[in-house]
């Protein structure tokens, strides 16, 4: 198993930060709009339309935006524009199951690594899952896609997989 240093104490502030602001511009804004917060003035503009059950962001360090669909696809938004990243593993997409997080780990210009949490298809149902895999260059292609953490047995009937 491969282990990537988080500084855990910045890891949650930040990642809801990102996550809050994800959402903020996911939103279905017709023209930007400003939000005052606690940090300042938040201005919301749409990033990406179209897109089916949006679950997760991770930024990347580009400026590219990855954006997981319950559905088990995998998006990249580069400039405006809704790229499919390809190569997923097996998702596993009913009920409450599907393709969740992605993280992007502090290391992730060194190593293109990422990680995904997700329903994997068992026998007799499913089960939650953690895999690492690693993104091209380019942004369109996962490869070396690897459970590395897996709920055995997993349940049926499509809601908490644990």
């Amino acid at each position: 198993m491969i282990q990537t240093p988080i500084n855990h104490r910045l890891a949650t502030p930040l990642f809801l930060i990102a996550a809050l602001a994800a959402a903020a511009c996911l939103a279905l804004a017709p023209a930007a709009r400003a939000l005052e917060s606690e940090a300042g003035t938040l201005t919301v503009s749409e990033v990406a339309s179209g897109l089916d059950e949006p679950w997760s962001v991770g930024f990347l360090p580009s400026g590219d935006i990855l954006v997981t669909e319950r559905g088990g696809t995998l998006w990249n938004i580069r400039d405006g524009e809704k790229l499919r990243v390809l190569g997923l593993g097996n998702v596993w997409s009913q009920g409450q199951g599907g393709l969740l997080d992605v993280l992007v780990p502090d290391n992730f210009e060194r190593t293109r690594a990422l990680f995904f949490s997700f329903s994997k298809p068992q026998p007799g149902g499913a089960g939650t899952a953690v895999a690492r895999a690693e993104l091209s260059p380019d942004g369109k292609r996962l490869s070396k896609w690897r459970v590395i953490f897996e709920m055995e047995p997993g349940s049926e009937g499509g809601r908490h997989f644990g």
